[in-house]
């Protein structure tokens, strides 16, 4: 083999090195940014329970650590040019020892097949320093030319947050399951609490005098009791039905709502369709006797739990009588 055949062997190997030296840090960078951005919201999703206010600063951060990953490594390693006398620069200037040789011997070495009349070095010149440099070169390792350090930092970077992350699922198990079951179905905000409730009060002028008026009930009692249908209306609120009974609740606010649900002894919930603003309609199934309460929210303003319970009584489901006929 020529030595100029060796000498761009090398150069191609030097090159082919430097694509996947730039790819894996490429690969370590990009992983290490979706594993943080990951755990952060992740966390934050865990422990405030709404990302939905800061899914914009979010998405942008990872865009602009996946932008830089991009432009950083996987440009050059796969769009820009990178030519031999790129390569040979490169070498020459890790390894100062070659003396411009290796440079020299690139750019000469297409001159090969001019004639002496035409060149201003002889051929005999190139073709000795070829030679030369080919020598000098047999021994050198191509990665000597490649920031090696670079990689072993993105590759710690991508390790540690790793390790971050199995951390967190050790010392949290429920971490990453309730951190994705809050970002699919965010908890209900904070609760602004109106003078005369259970919580700490708020200042009343904050929040508007809301009252709920008119109310009416009619219940669909089970299938197997064969009670028919009741409404009760006008109503005080008051519940009082076998256990499984639908009941149906209607209302009107004194002010215009935008969202109204009603929460039965403090945890379960039931929607309500506000109509025209302030008529309200929806249901509940009885279950235990307690309280229900409606929550509604206005506007601008926070969420109000209504202090005002109305108690729910169950009545005792007699067992069937079995009648047998004799013949």
């Amino acid at each position: 083999m020529q030595s100029y055949d060796l000498i761009n062997a090398f150069l191609d190997k030097v090159r082919k090195k430097r694509r996947g030296l730039f790819a894996i840090n490429g690969f370590y960078l990009m992983a290490t940014f979706l594993t943080l951005v990951y755990l952060v919201g992740n966390g934050v999703s865990y422990f405030w329970g709404n990302l939905q206010n800061l899914a914009l600063p979010f998405g942008g951060l990872l865009v602009l650590g996946l932008g830089y990953s991009f432009i950083r490594y996987f440009i050059p390693a796969f769009f820009s040019k990178f030519s031999r006398e790129q390569a040979a620069l490169l070498i020459e200037k890790k390894n100062p020892e070659l003396n411009d040789s290796l440079i020299n011997s690139c750019q000469l070495q297409n001159r090969l097949n001019e004639s002496d009349a035409e060149l201003k070095v002889s051929l005999g010149f190139i073709k000795e320093l070829l030679e030369s440099t080919k020598e000098k070169i047999e021994n050198l390792d191509p990665n000597s030319a490649l920031d090696l350090n670079r990689a072993k930092i993105n590759r710690n970077l991508f390790l540690g947050s790793l390790g971050i992350a199995i951390l967190a699922l050790t010392l949290i198990p429920d971490f990453y399951s309730k951190g994705l079951q809050n970002l699919i179905n965010p908890p209900q905000p904070a609760n602004a609490v109106l003078i005369g409730s259970e919580s700490a009060p708020v200042n009343s002028e904050a929040l508007p005098a809301i009252e709920i008026k008119s109310i009416k009930l009619k219940y669909n009692y089970p299938a197997y009791t064969q009670i028919k249908p009741k409404t009760v209306s006008p109503s005080d609120g008051s519940i009082q039905a076998l256990p499984g009974s639908e009941v149906i609740i209607e209302a009107e606010s004194n002010f215009p709502l935008a969202v109204a649900e009603i929460e039965v002894n403090g945890k379960d919930r039931f929607s309500l369709n506000v109509k025209e603003g302030n008529k309200l309609i929806g249901s509940l199934l009885t279950r235990n006797s307690g309280y229900y309460r409606f929550r509604v929210k206005s506007g601008k303003y926070p969420v109000n739990v209504l202090p005002k319970k109305y108690p729910i009584r169950i009545d005792r489901d007699n067992p069937p009588r079995v009648v047998f006929f004799l013949f």
